[in-house]
């Protein structure tokens, strides 16, 4: 395992790993590394994935606090005598991941990808920073990195489908994710209904069948800003058994889809948290455990993680996304009101005040 450079690892600070869980595998005399397991199990470093334990301690800030301190821990990020640290995470290089002894690969591999620092391509500290601040700001259990926001996408459909499911998907969503559906899923038997953006539940229910599997939706729309009604075709689709998939790409800490209904919320990284169009990155925040391990399974078993140097730079720019969305809404709707009253405009699709009173009741429902 490595750490900064010239720094001596502390004995109990070796592998990350939910508070909850006990290691299924034990060295014979109950130690890794001359350190009891219980005192491990006990060590606040030793949790892998720890939204689900920290949320409620993140929630009691606003939401410009919350982009700042989500997945900031600068006691990890230096082993220091003098405990001085760093403000943001060192960016982590690794394929390969060092053990001093089989015991504590053992205790890795109890429930790996889940027990931290395995192999390069399941992530390590720079790559986790980033996960557990999306996760906060999305009010998610825990949250998953991948090279693309198609790849994110991609992932959390293939983590809830097999051959003869069918889903159904927004008419609205990103073209990519229509080319997926159209294209890889149809050749493995998955079908796709795509409806309106502006479907009703009562229209969302007659759709359903007994092999749906998944209600995608996406709102504003991809391009053409439709919005859905989240909480009750959410409520639908969850009657039917199905979960629930939100592209969240253009409403990151404004629109808490989790809190509307969504199990997974999807992100393009790409795009408002990187902020500054340098990188390619996607983002899937789970609501639960049970989801997100799905989610991490589907991301490892496709291989498709993120590089350490596009995590930094996108936890770089979601630390400033509270004040850019806020930019972004007051330029959007004078752009939407000077576009309303342009004599070259035939048509607006809604009146940009309607659009954005719909899209507040919706926030607050």
């Amino acid at each position: 395992m490595a750490f900064l450079p010239g720094s001596l690892p502390p004995s109990n600070f070796q592998w990350r790993r939910k508070q909850h869980r006990s290691a299924r595998m034990k060295s014979e005399d109950g130690v890794v590394q001359g350190v009891p397991i219980e005192e491990i199990e006990k060590h606040p470093n030793v949790k892998f994935h720890r939204q689900g334990i920290l949320n409620d301690e993140v929630q009691k800030y606003g939401e410009d606090t919350k982009v700042v301190k989500g997945g900031s821990h600068p006691e990890e990020w230096s082993t220091d005598p003098l405990q001085r640290t760093v403000v943001n995470p060192p960016v982590y290089h690794n394929s390969t991941v060092l053990f001093k002894t089989t015991a504590a690969y053992k205790y890795a591999a109890s429930d790996w990808p889940f027990t931290g620092m395995w192999y390069g391509r399941h992530g390590n500290p720079t790559s986790w920073a980033l996960e557990e601040a999306f996760a906060v700001i999305e009010g998610g259990y825990a949250a998953c990195a991948t090279g693309s926001g198609v790849a994110a996408n991609n992932a959390a459909i293939l983590a809830f489908v097999e051959s003869g499911d069918h889903l159904i998907v927004t008419d609205g969503c990103y073209d990519p994710t229509r080319e997926f559906c159209d294209g890889f899923l149809k050749r493995f038997k998955v079908e796709t209904t795509y409806v309106s953006p502006l479907i009703t539940p009562d229209e969302l229910a007659k759709e359903i069948r007994p092999n749906t599997k998944i209600v995608f939706v996406e709102s504003p729309s991809s391009l053409s800003f439709e919005i859905m009604d989240i909480p009750a075709l959410a409520k639908v689709a969850h009657d039917a058994g199905a979960v629930v998939l939100c592209d969240n790409t253009w409403g990151p800490l404004v629109f808490k889809s989790h809190e509307m209904g969504c199990d997974v919320t999807i992100n393009a990284a790409t795009k408002y948290i990187g902020g500054h169009s340098d990188i390619m990155l996607g983002l899937i925040s789970a609501k639960d455990e049970t989801l997100y391990r799905k989610v991490k399974n589907s991301v490892r078993e496709l291989g498709c993680p993120p590089g350490p140097d596009d995590c930094y730079l996108a936890l770089r720019g979601l630390r400033t996304l509270g004040v850019r969305m806020r930019q972004h809404d007051v330029t959007t709707l004078q752009i939407a009101e000077w576009l309303e009253g342009r004599p070259e405009v035939s048509v607006m699709g809604i009146s940009p005040r309607v659009l954005w009173s719909f899209a507040i009741a919706d926030e607050r429902a």
